[in-house]
């Protein structure tokens, strides 16, 4: 199992956090006069990766505060995506909007009782819906066919997170 700091920690740095918030890569893309200049401040920031960061809750803290409960479990929320992608699922149907940029929920859960586990490496959860799963069905098969894309490469940055090192 991979502790939620080192989650979080790989989260972090596959969806260039550092890198998007220094540059101010939003900001850029809001005052971007032509489309090269919004891919070229993205390219700059992702480095032919798929997902830059867009924003985070940190909700385990205001859940402490409003519960009373100091045990809330550490849970962020992650909001990611990359408009170079978006824009062909929004050319075809921008309420896919709802849901994209993609959402990520990180949360350090303790593993159940009598679990096979090592108390003190509690195990991580992390959540999130698959674009293609949010949009009612279509019989545009361009948009089903960038949903699914974009599917692979939130599963793929997933696996990527949650992988354990290799013994070799």
């Amino acid at each position: 199992m991979t502790p939620f700091a080192v989650v979080q920690q790989r989260l972090e740095e596959r969806i260039h956090k550092n890198e998007s918030i220094s540059t101010n890569v939003l900001g850029k893309i809001r005052q971007a006069q032509t489309a090269d200049e919004i891919a070229q401040s993205i390219q700059n920031v992702t480095q032919g990766d798929d997902f830059m960061y867009f924003t985070e809750y940190v909700h385990s803290t205001w859940m402490r505060t409003l519960t009373g409960n100091p045990n809330v479990p550490a849970t962020v929320a992650y909001t990611l995506g990359n408009p170079l992608i978006a824009r062909f699922i929004f050319q075809e149907d921008i309420t896919a909007a709802t849901f994209i940029p993609v959402r990520l929920v990180i949360k350090e859960a303790n593993a159940s009782p009598g679990a096979d586990t090592n108390p003190s490496c509690p195990k991580t959860t992390i959540s999130y819906h698959l674009p293609s799963s949010l949009i009612p069905e279509t019989s545009n098969q361009t948009l089903k066919d960038q949903l699914v894309m974009l599917d692979a490469k939130v599963e793929r940055l997933v696996l990527d997170i949650i992988r354990e090192p290799s013994n070799l």
